[in-house]
């Protein structure tokens, strides 16, 4: 097949006649052609079927790939992207941590569920963003990934959607909420809306510290508020949520069918990731 052939079929929107036509082969040579150009994208590891349901698109602005409705850049200015980040307020060992960097196979378990709930998070963010469908994501164990799993989410969609995004613990919120009161410039409370009011929060720590009512309220007041609007919220606990200890106000808001419950294998990747690295070092002790 020519390589405008090629070209025309990964610009064919899905379901088209030129899409419905294509043979076997054609279908083969758009699939590669496709991972060649959304390498580095948040759908460069994107299965056959998902391919089916990107296509490219070329605006006045340069060239895009378009998925559910959300339309993204392929290649964006490094510039840019680094401030979006630094404005998400990222953990900075996380910061610019791509999808790839998570490690799923060194649980030594099956976590086909989770590797489905969170492909399916980034390469169709649109849809997730348009239902106002977030993630909880737990485990009891620390260690397991919860926050790095969060984070690299959150780089994902800064980096690749334009979506402003913001990442904070539920202590520093609930400390920032406090702050406020004596703050006269107003820094606080426009930083504590535009938390309320991000396209996509990151919740770190949701239940770790007990909270008396009135953080119980203030709590409420961000989540619902969110709930409301149908903002996409990632929370992360080292609690299922019958077990957070805030009222019910609040676990009627995180519970199904408004968040995916993501449960991580009762593993300390954290631990795993150290012996391994400590058996690099006894081997290349060997080799010297």
């Amino acid at each position: 097949m020519t390589d405008n052939r090629i070209s025309r079929l990964a610009f064919a929107r899905p379901g088209s006649k030129a899409f419905k036509d294509m043979t076997p082969e054609e279908h083969i040579d758009r699939n590669i052609y496709m991972r060649n150009k959304l390498k580095g994208t948040a759908c460069e590891n994107a299965t056959d079927e998902d391919l089916d349901n990107i296509r490219l698109k070329q605006v006045e602005q340069g060239l895009y790939y378009e998925n559910d409705n959300a339309v993204v850049k392929l290649g964006f200015d490094a510039t840019y992207a680094d401030d979006r980040r630094k404005r998400a307020a990222i953990p900075s060992i996380y910061e610019g941590m791509r999808a790839n960097a998570f490690n799923f196979d060194i649980y030594g378990t099956d976590v086909a569920d989770v590797r489905k709930v969170i492909n399916a998070f980034v390469l169709n963010f649109g849809k997730f963003q348009k239902e106002g469908y977030g993630l909880f994501i737990w485990s009891k164990t620390k260690g397991t990934g919860k926050t790095m799993l969060a984070s690299i989410l959150l780089n994902e969609v800064v980096m690749h959607y334009m979506t402003p995004a913001r990442f904070i613990t539920v202590y520093d919120y609930l400390d920032m909420v406090a702050e406020s009161w004596k703050d006269k410039s107003g820094d606080i409370s426009a930083r504590l809306k535009n938390i309320e009011n991000a396209p996509l929060l990151v919740l770190d720590d949701i239940g770790v510290q007990s909270v008396d009512k009135m953080a119980n309220d203030k709590l409420f007041k961000l989540i619902d508020k969110r709930y409301s609007k149908k903002l996409v919220t990632i929370y992360t606990s080292n609690k299922e949520i019958e077990a957070l200890g805030l009222d019910d106000r609040i676990t009627s808001r995180i519970e199904p069918p408004r968040n995916f419950i993501v449960h991580l294998p009762e593993v300390s990747v954290r631990i795993k990731d150290a012996e391994r690295k400590q058996k690099e070092f006894l081997t290349r002790l060997k080799e010297e």
